[in-house]
């Protein structure tokens, strides 16, 4: 299913054609491009109806997503994507704005990907479990190709750290807007750096909230100098990468320097069949 608030974002008849496609399954991806039909990824697999957008209406709907205001949302823009409601983001591909060497926004939109986020309970328990068997000290690495499910993985993570029985404060650095939904994290002991550089949130984290752990998505390499200075306060990482298991992660730099400098214990590989996910524990 597809919620009701990017239903109306959409507006009919994409609405309408975007929930046939899913067949009783949750959208996780709607995907559209200008002078193609619309598709829909659930976790049965990928969709293509009848609609074709063209360029105009594409733009439209990006303005509409940002609220009427696109250059609000112009840094994030500029970086190919901007934030949907309560979770999820949509990818921009377009014609880009470009002063000097910066891109600054785009003029045109091509393509968007609407990567809709769900409240899912329950599927990071062995990751806490673990993490709670090292008395929350190994800071933990979660590597899979994309659009095998991390971002889902890690909110779950965060959320149920945050509350019984562990209880531990969790700092979310939340860069892309997306790791956090409030029904998953109300009464819970987290904290939300919203829209933050990776490194700038976990250097803010760590000096202003004493956080028992920090839970960051998609860490690449501009991040380590922050991420090490955190790991010499005591406070714990558990962040996820893009990466084929700990092989693929130890071939990147930035990653495999953090690993060499104990800020991860362990690097998780992730994989999924359906709704299914499956763990590689691989110790470091």
């Amino acid at each position: 299913m597809i919620p009701e608030q990017i239903l109306t974002l959409l507006g009919e008849p994409f609405a309408q054609e975007a929930t046939s496609l899913c067949g009783g399954f949750e959208a996780e991806e709607i995907r559209l491009r200008a002078g193609s039909p619309l598709t829909v990824v659930t976790s049965a697999g990928e969709r293509a109806g009848r609609l074709i957008p063209d360029e105009r209406w594409l733009y439209g709907l990006l303005i509409r997503i940002c609220g009427g205001s696109m250059h609000s949302y112009g840094d994030c823009i500029a970086e190919g994507w901007a934030p949907l409601p309560d979770g999820g983001r949509v990818g921009v591909c377009g014609r880009a704005v470009v002063e000097g060497d910066k891109v600054t926004g785009v003029s045109g939109v091509y393509s968007l990907n609407l990567r809709i986020s769900h409240s899912v309970s329950g599927v990071g328990r062995e990751i806490c479990e673990y993490f709670a068997s090292g008395r929350y000290s190994k800071g933990i690495l979660i590597c899979s190709l994309p659009g095998v499910g991390k971002t889902t993985l890690l909110r779950d993570v965060a959320a149920t750290l945050a509350r019984p029985p562990y209880l531990r404060r969790i700092a979310v650095i939340d860069t892309r807007s997306e790791l956090w939904r409030t029904d998953m994290f109300r009464g819970t002991l987290a904290d939300r750096f919203d829209r933050y550089p990776r490194g700038a949130g976990i250097e803010l984290a760590v000096r202003t909230m004493s956080p028992h752990c920090i839970v960051c998505d998609e860490l690449g390499g501009s991040e380590t100098g922050a991420v090490l200075r955190a790991q010499s306060s005591g406070v714990p990482l558990i962040a996820s990468a893009h990466a084929k298991g700990a092989e693929g992660a130890l071939k990147r730099r930035g990653l495999r320097e953090l690993c060499e400098e104990g800020v991860f214990g362990c690097i998780v590989g992730l994989s999924r069949r359906g709704d299914e996910f499956s763990f590689d524990f691989h110790e470091i």
